[in-house]
C-alpha cells in the first residue's frame, strides 16, 4: 500500500543549546481511500447477505471484504510523523502520530545513557536504525534497555548521521549541566 504515500520528508530545528527536534513525516492514507474502501465492503456485505450465491461466491466475496476490512485497518495504523525532541536539562520525548491517536515516550535526561546507531543483517540487506539506550540500575543483571527510533521511516544512513550528531551534541550539553 505504499502507493498511498508520498515520499519521507525530515525537518531539523535546532533551538540552539537549549535543544534540538527532529521530525520525519509522509503523507497519510487521504480519508477518501478509506471511505471508498468501506462503501466497497458493504457493497459486497450486501451482495453476500441479499442475493443467493453459490458457496464458492460467497466464499469470495468474503474474502474480498476480509481483506477490505485488513486494508482500512492497515491505513489507520500507518504511523504517518514522528518525532524526536531532545531538550537539553529535561530529556528526550518521541512522538508517534497515525490515524487512530498520538503516542509519545518520554526519556528522562538522567535515565539516558546514549543515543547510538546500530547496524542489523536482514535477509540481503544492511539496515541501520537509531536507538536510544537508557541506563539500567548497577543491580539489575540484565543487558541496557534499548528502544529504537523512526522504525516506520526507516531514514537512510546519511539522515541517521545528521540527526545522531544532533543528538551528541545535545547530550554532551546534558552531561554539561
Amino acid at each position: 500500500m505504499t502507493f498511498l504515500f508520498s515520499h519521507n520528508e525530515m525537518l531539523v530545528k535546532d533551538y540552539g543549546k537549549q535543544g534540538t527536534e527532529i521530525i520525519f513525516t509522509k503523507g497519510k492514507p487521504t480519508t477518501a481511500v478509506i471511505t471508498l474502501l468501506s462503501f466497497f465492503s458493504f457493497a459486497m456485505w450486501n451482495c453476500i447477505h441479499y442475493h443467493q450465491y453459490t458457496l464458492l461466491q460467497n466464499c469470495v466475496l468474503l474474502a474480498v471484504i476480509l481483506t477490505t476490512l485488513y486494508a482500512i485497518i492497515y491505513c489507520l495504523r500507518i504511523v504517518h510523523k514522528e518525532s524526536l525532541l531532545i531538550i537539553s536539562s529535561i530529556g528526550i520525548t518521541s512522538t508517534r502520530c497515525c490515524l487512530l491517536g498520538v503516542s509519545h515516550k518520554y526519556f528522562d535526561v538522567h535515565h539516558v545513557e546514549d543515543i547510538v546507531i546500530v547496524e542489523a543483517v536482514s535477509m540481503h540487506q544492511v539496515i541501520f536504525e537509531l536507538v536510544v539506550i537508557q541506563k539500567t540500575n548497577t543491580s539489575d543483571v540484565t543487558s541496557p534497555k534499548i528502544y529504537p527510533l523512526f522504525l516506520d521511516f526507516q531514514p537512510k544512513l546519511a539522515d541517521l548521521l545528521t540527526i545522531y550528531r544532533q543528538a551528541q551534541e545535545k547530550l554532551r550539553t546534558m552531561e554539561e549541566r
